[in-house]
C-alpha cells in the first residue's frame, strides 16, 4: 500500500482526479510491467493505493513503482503551449508488504516532466 499527495503548482486543480497507478517493474526483455492496483486522487490530490504483485522465481521479487498519469503543465512549457496529451510522472517507492504501507510524501507534478 503506498500514499501521498500530487501537486500541481501551475494549476492547483489539476492535481484532483488524477490517475495513480501502482506498477511492478519487470526487467526481463520480454516481460512488461505488471499493474498491481490503481485508484484516483481526491479533489486535494491525494491518493492511497494498493495491489499485490508476484514474480516467478525466489530472485525476482516485485519492484514496484507508481505511475502517475496526469495534464498538469510543466512549469517550462510556453504560454501557447497546446499540446494537451496526458504527461506521466513515475516515483520509486520501496518494496512493502500488508498492512505496512508507504508513504511518498508530496510529488510535483509540473516539475517531474
Amino acid at each position: 500500500r503506498a500514499k501521498g499527495k500530487l501537486e500541481c503548482s501551475t494549476d492547483p486543480r489539476k492535481a484532483g482526479g488524477v490517475r495513480v497507478l501502482l506498477m511492478d517493474r519487470d526487467g526481463l526483455p520480454w516481460e512488461s510491467d505488471d499493474l498491481m492496483g490503481r485508484t484516483v486522487s481526491d479533489a486535494s490530490g491525494r491518493f492511497e493505493v494498493e495491489g499485490c504483485g508476484y514474480d516467478v522465481g525466489p530472485w525476482n521479487e516485485p519492484d514496484p513503482y507508481i505511475l502517475i498519469e496526469h495534464d498538469c503543465p510543466s512549469v517550462s512549457d510556453d504560454i501557447d503551449d497546446t499540446d494537451d496529451s496526458p504527461k506521466t510522472t513515475k516515483a520509486l517507492m520501496w518494496r512493502t508488504y500488508l498492512p505496512d504501507e508507504t508513504n511518498v510524501g508530496t510529488i510535483e507534478l509540473d516539475q517531474n516532466q
